[in-house]
C-alpha cells in the first residue's frame, strides 16, 4: 500500500487501523515502515509525540479523512482531537499521527490529492 498519492494525481482508500501496539514504535522502525509505503521522507518521528505510538508523519498531499466505524485519536503538533464515527478531518501537509487507543479497529475512508507544503 502506498502513502502518498501519484504526484499530479489522487488516491482514495478504505482503511481498518487496528489498536495501537503495548509499545511506542522505534524510530528505525517508523521510518522502515514508511519507507515501504513509498514515503520515506514522511516520518516525522520524536520524543515529543510519544503519545502517538512513534508514527507521527507528513505528506505533502490534501488529506480528507472520514471515520465509517469506530473512533480513533488525530495527534497533531498543537495537541489531539477525538474523532468518532461520521467525524470528518481536512489536512494539507499536517504533521500527524493516528491512534487507536479503542481497543478494536477503526475504519476509515481517505481521499489524498497531490500538493506542495506551503512556505514555510
Amino acid at each position: 500500500m502506498l502513502l502518498p498519492p501519484p504526484k499530479g494525481g489522487h488516491l482514495f482508500r478504505i482503511s481498518d487501523i487496528p489498536p495501537d501496539p503495548e509499545g511506542p514504535v522505534s524510530a528505525e522502525a517508523a521510518e522502515a515502515l514508511f519507507a515501504q509505503m513509498g514515503a520515506v521522507d514522511a516520518s516525522s518521528h520524536g520524543a515529543e509525540h510519544e503519545d502517538s505510538g512513534g508514527m507521527m508523519h507528513r505528506t505533502e498531499s490534501l488529506d480528507y479523512g472520514i471515520v465509517l466505524d469506530g473512533e480513533i485519536v488525530l495527534v497533531v503538533d498543537e495537541g489531539e482531537v477525538l474523532l468518532k464515527q461520521g467525524d470528518v478531518v481536512v489536512q494539507r501537509g499536517a504533521n500527524h499521527a493516528w491512534s487507536n487507543r479503542s481497543g478494536r479497529n477503526c475504519r476509515m475512508a481517505f481521499f489524498m490529492v497531490d500538493a506542495r507544503y506551503a512556505s514555510e
